[in-house]
């Protein structure tokens, strides 16, 4: 699509075309890279047994459930505030599953519990991600702080949301329940 678009505006070159494989190379290695570092740190922390005794910190939470997903959605925010989505995937996430899945919670509603709650992270001032891209192709004439205002009601949008999906679990599980029933 994109070097469709750059062919109709007559901007598809060679010189495009590496530039683009190049950073794509780039990207990829950096993922790559997260990926290997992560496991190894996965491997080294589950053989000192960490792995373990965050599960059973996490299990072990007066509360129960609701405790471990007001810990699991505080600092998954926490982090999404100030780290990207592939650390947070390849690192935090590994470490609530097991908890998650001890507690006897639905895997696809956690989830989807947890991807709203990342979103909202990155839409977050002062330091959400998305807010420095936007800033990014913005004009030079709006200012950071108009940029940080404008992004609050969707802060609120995005808690309203997180706070329905945690309420009614429904709202995620009936079509994967549906899609779940045999057809006769």
């Amino acid at each position: 699509g994109a070097c469709g678009l750059a062919a109709l505006n007559r901007k598809l070159n060679w010189q495009l075309i590496t530039t683009a494989a190049h950073s794509t190379a780039v990207v990829s290695t950096v993922v790559v890279m997260i990926l290997f570092c992560s496991s190894f740190f996965s491997l080294v922390f589950d053989a000192l047994g960490g792995k373990e005794l965050i599960t059973e910190l996490l299990v072990d939470l007066p509360g129960g459930k609701i405790a471990f997903l007001i810990v699991s959605n505080i600092v998954i925010f926490l982090l999404g505030v100030f780290l990207e989505f592939i650390e947070i995937c390849f690192i935090a996430m590994p470490l609530l599953v097991p908890a998650a899945q001890k507690l006897g919670l639905d895997m696809v509603w956690f989830g989807v519990v947890m991807a709203i709650n990342l979103q909202t992270a990155f839409i977050s001032p002062p330091v959400g991600f998305s807010l420095f891209y936007l800033q990014s192709v913005a004009p030079p004439e709006l200012k950071t702080i108009d940029i940080h205002k404008s992004a609050l009601p969707f802060v609120v949008l995005q808690f309203t949301m997180l706070l329905i999906v945690m309420i009614f679990p429904q709202t995620v599980t009936w079509l994967v329940s549906l899609a779940a029933k045999p057809v006769l």
